[in-house]
C-alpha cells in the first residue's frame, strides 16, 4: 500500500492525530491520503489540512474514523470546496515555472504552500461526500 503524505502541511499546529482515507475510487487502487485531524470531545475528528486526493472530504470536516484510523463518515462539513492542481513535471521549464510562480502568486496570500501538487479550500453551497471511500480497497 502506499500512503500519500503532505510533505510541509499549512494546519500541522492544530494536528493532534493522523488517519487515512482509500484512493481506489480516484483511479488510485492501492493508495491511501494520510489525513491530519484534531480531536474533538465527542469522539469526532476535524479534517485539519485540506486533502490533496481525497474528494468528498475538506478542511474543516467533522469525521468519524473506523477501523485502522480510516475515515469512515463525514457528519457534518462547512461545505468547503477543494480546488486541486498538479504540475506535469514533462512539461518544458520555462512553462513549468510561469505556472507555479502564477500560482504561488495567487494563493500565497492566502496562506497556501505550492510545490509539486497544490490544493486549497473556500467555503461552498455544494453538498459534501456522506460515506468517504473505504481504506482497504
Amino acid at each position: 500500500m502506499r500512503i500519500v503524505v503532505h510533505e510541509d502541511p499549512v494546519g500541522r499546529a492544530e494536528v493532534d492525530h493522523l488517519a487515512r482515507a482509500g484512493l481506489a475510487p480516484f483511479g488510485l487502487p492501492g493508495q491511501v491520503e494520510q489525513l491530519r485531524l484534531r480531536a474533538l470531545n465527542d469522539g469526532t475528528h476535524a479534517v485539519a489540512c485540506t486533502p490533496f486526493r481525497t474528494y468528498g472530504i475538506d478542511l474543516g470536516d467533522i469525521v468519524l474514523l473506523g477501523e485502522d484510523d480510516c475515515v469512515s463518515e463525514v457528519v457534518r462539513s462547512p461545505w468547503h470546496r477543494t480546488l486541486r492542481l498538479a504540475f506535469v513535471a514533462d512539461l518544458p521549464a520555462g512553462v513549468l515555472r510561469r505556472a507555479a510562480d502564477g500560482t504561488r502568486a495567487e494563493v500565497r496570500p492566502r496562506g497556501w504552500r505550492v510545490s509539486g501538487t497544490a490544493s486549497a479550500s473556500w467555503p461552498s453551497t455544494s453538498r459534501p461526500m456522506s460515506n468517504p471511500p473505504d481504506c482497504s480497497r
